[in-house]
């Protein structure tokens, strides 16, 4: 599943820049309103888990997955792909890895990104992934309810700011918008660490969930205008690569933590650790201000 989805999320926004017709921070935010508010609906579904069993809700998974690979096969797009080039396929795919580096690099905004996205998948992922179903199974001695209303709540959060950015049109200062985001998102972390109850964890995680709807619409923005169109499909790669190439160092860390010092203090420390870095990249680097681009 995993060697899958490192292919269909750089050609799935790879192919979002030519459909989108200039608009392509609409367009992000529509594409995130159908993808959280189906993951909604996923969450409610895998909260009877326990009633169904896992076999017939991975097979419903199947069916929507099928679904959309149908929708894909169907999409009729006007593209003329680069000249085939001859070199050998291992040395073609490290000169492209390559030549895409270089681009990345020599973007200030698209670099600085790549790097809170490691530190989102390095410390938010890995608390969404680790830390916050083992403090609600051993502070709240929670189950698989417990967990898909948390869950649900993150991605309420996502669907109401993906909203509100529907109806409040294009956000020009993206970057500050991004930075601005996530260390209110560090913050709302840190409240779900107060131990206070599963009704607060909700709430906090919705907070959490609103602050990610607006980072991840902007990063994924900042990514799509910046790139030159014959390289999107790579930084887009780039972009998922940064994200969930550092979540299983995200989880492994976040586990380690709560093993040392419990899931409470695991979310503070991550937290703080996420917005370290998000001081940095705001002092030190021209992502505050990043603005829309005509590329």
């Amino acid at each position: 599943m995993g060697i899958a989805q490192a292919f269909i999320t750089p050609s799935r926004d790879g192919l979002l820049g030519l459909v989108a017709e200039g608009d392509i921070q609409r367009k992000v935010v529509m594409v995130s309103m159908v993808q959280f508010g189906v993951q909604l609906l996923g969450f409610v579904v895998a909260s009877f888990a326990d009633q169904m069993g896992a076999v017939l809700i991975l097979g419903l998974q199947f069916i929507v997955l099928t679904m959309g690979g149908i929708a894909y096969f169907r999409l009729q797009i006007n593209f003329k792909p680069p000249a085939a080039r001859t070199l050998h396929l291992v040395r073609h795919v490290a000169q492209s890895v390559y030549e895409g580096y270089l681009t990345v690099k020599s973007s200030s905004s698209m670099s600085m990104v790549v790097v809170q996205n490691i530190a989102v998948g390095a410390f938010f992922m890995g608390s969404y992934t680790v830390t916050i179903p083992l403090l609600i199974r051993e502070i709240y001695q929670g189950s698989a309810n417990e967990i898909s209303l948390v869950n649900a709540g993150n991605v309420l959060g996502l669907i109401t700011t993906v909203v509100f950015l529907m109806k409040m049109g294009n956000i020009q200062h993206k970057g500050r918008a991004l930075l601005i985001s996530q260390i209110l998102g560090c913050f709302a972390l840190a409240g779900g660490a107060l131990g206070s109850g599963i009704s607060s964890l909700v709430g906090f995680v919705y907070c959490w969930g609103m602050c990610g709807g607006i980072s991840m619409t902007m990063s994924r923005t900042i990514m799509q205008e910046h790139a030159p169109q014959d390289q999107r499909g790579r930084m887009m790669a780039f972009y998922s690569f940064s994200f969930m190439g550092s979540g299983p160092f995200g989880a492994l860390f976040s586990g380690y933590l709560c093993e040392w010092i419990g899931p409470l203090n695991a979310l503070t420390v991550s937290s703080s650790l996420m917005l370290l870095v998000l001081v940095v990249v705001t002092m030190h680097s021209s992502l505050w201000d990043t603005q829309s681009s005509s590329n």
